[in-house]
């Protein structure tokens, strides 16, 4: 081989190879969840991944309970603009791997889209679609609008779409009414204010807010406050603004 094409393969492997480094080091998560996907799991279908040798029936559940719970983010939001890639971490090494934190699922954005992670515990079409809600507020809005989103309006508008028992209307009801007066938002705008011991108790919360806010604004409320806030909108603005096109006094 002729040193000049020696000379320049060794120079484009050494810059994949930086290329890869790179990749690894600015986001050492995102790269393990890609390569569990790509070494420890295999496709079911189109962007759904599963442990080889998975029970049959498990794999049937899964997208049996998916079909369903697209079907629900479709009706809620109109229409579903997210695709996210969904993992069914069944064992706990794959919940590692995927940095997966929650007992029942979890969306994240990853690479140029979402990723959504269901546990065994989150099998269900009641937890799916929250999780795809999750997937549909990211993919609308982008990863910088939903950093300054309040985490408890995120929350709130996707346990619309989750009907557990603590989440039905009549446990909320009695949480109103037990409360005296919508609860104060402003000690759950984190993250971390749904997660743990607390977690389900502001899960409560956070619905009963969004859905005072919901039957006012409606769906078309919804679509027309995210449309806002990707296109840069401040949050507490835009969200009193629907309230108000919708009758309501500011």
């Amino acid at each position: 081989m002729p040193w000049r094409a020696r000379t320049l393969g060794s120079i484009l492997s050494g810059i994949l190879l930086l290329g890869f480094v790179a990749w690894v080091t600015q986001d050492p998560t995102a790269f393990r969840r890609d390569w569990t996907l790509r070494l420890r799991m295999e496709q079911v279908e189109p962007g759904v991944y599963a442990r080889p040798g998975q029970a049959v029936d498990l794999r049937s559940g899964l997208l049996a309970e998916l079909r369903s719970a697209e079907l629900a983010t479709q009706q809620f939001f109109g229409s579903r603009l997210a695709r996210p890639t969904i993992a069914l971490a069944d064992a706990p090494a794959l919940k590692e791997y995927l940095a997966v934190g929650n007992p029942f699922a979890a969306t994240f954005f990853h690479r140029d889209g979402i990723l959504a992670v269901v546990t065994p515990r989150g099998l269900n079409a009641e937890v799916m679609a929250h999780m795809l809600a999750h997937a549909e507020i990211k993919h609308r809005i982008g990863e910088a609008a939903f950093a300054r989103m309040p985490a408890w309006f995120d929350e709130g508008l996707s346990t619309l779409l989750d009907e557990r028992p603590f989440l039905q209307d009549n446990a909320l009801d009695a949480k109103a009414a037990a409360l005296k007066g919508m609860p104060d938002m402003h000690a759950l705008t984190g993250r971390e204010a749904f997660v743990g011991s607390e977690g389900e108790a502001n899960l409560v919360l956070a619905k009963l807010e969004v859905r005072r806010w919901h039957r006012i604004v409606g769906q078309d409320g919804v679509v027309g406050l995210l449309e806002a806030l990707a296109g840069g909108a401040e949050f507490q603005a835009a969200y009193r603004a629907a309230e108000a096109a919708a009758g309501l006094p500011e």
